[in-house]
């Protein structure tokens, strides 16, 4: 549940400024007379934090952990998110929402990873399906949320939907440290036993290894020892060929499609 709340905080935010947007508390304080082309930064700014925030995510969770990495995306959507909240100028609040985007970035990448990672193989799939639908149960309660604050007469109609968005990264934050770190970045940083035991511990009935557990310890292995021979985090190989443009402009179509719908 913990690495599922990682979606959902994204999902909670993601519905959160298109209903604050039509709020007139929100347009009167920030002096925008209408929700046009001038608060379009402000919906830009979250998806550039995003942007950054993907070019760091990958090797924060490498060097940290999965779980260091649910962590810090958890502080940077915390500290955005009280930044946004307390804003008494544009500047302030934009500057909240693209400290809020890069650490949703963050977070999005090492919870999702952490999950897969950790689920014994027949469960992998749906748990990652079941990650990306947690999206939702996110946007529901911040639907919920500005139905209830929006005859409030002050400026609490839009921080208070702004403020609750940090409840799911304090409870990863309080949380994220009394579970397993993932096996395949334990094994990555040499501490194989300790992995081969979180496997035992979680993939096993009777508490001792079997054939499953050891193949996945291979496959850990055999993944790892592939990815060491190249440059780490060298981006460049994704250009090389015409297969690997290929493979990153249908990658990067999803995204886009999925903004578009």
């Amino acid at each position: 549940m913990v690495g599922f709340l990682n979606a959902v905080s994204s999902g909670f935010d993601g519905s959160l400024m298109g209903g604050i947007n039509a709020m007139p508390q929100y347009l009167n304080f920030f002096n925008y007379q209408t929700s046009g082309k001038a608060t379009g930064i402000v919906f830009m700014i979250y998806v550039t934090g995003n942007c950054v925030g993907a070019f760091f995510a990958g090797p924060a969770t490498e060097k940290w952990g999965r779980r260091g990495g649910m962590f810090l995306g958890g502080l940077f959507i915390l500290v955005g998110s009280v930044v946004s909240v307390t804003a008494q100028t544009r500047e302030a609040f934009i500057g909240g929402r693209f400290v809020l985007g890069f650490g949703i970035a963050i977070s999005t990448t090492a919870a999702p990873t952490w999950v897969t990672e950790l689920a014994p193989p027949q469960w992998r799939g749906r748990l990652g399906a079941l990650y990306n639908s947690c999206f939702f149960i996110g946007s529901i309660p911040a639907t919920g949320a500005m139905v209830g604050t929006q005859k409030m007469s002050t400026t609490w109609a839009w921080r208070l939907p702004l403020l609750l968005q940090i409840c799911p990264p304090l409870i990863v934050m309080t949380c994220v440290w009394f579970l397993p770190e993932s096996p395949r970045w334990l094994i990555s940083r040499g501490r194989t036993e300790e992995a081969r035991q979180i496997l035992i511990d979680y993939h096993s009935n009777d508490g001792k290894t079997n054939p499953v557990i050891e193949l996945e310890m291979a496959e850990f292995q055999e993944q790892i020892a592939v990815k060491r021979e190249d440059a780490f985090w060298d981006y460049r190989v994704l250009f090389r060929t015409r297969n690997h443009r290929m493979c990153l402009s249908f990658v990067c179509s999803t995204g886009v499609y999925g903004e578009i719908v």
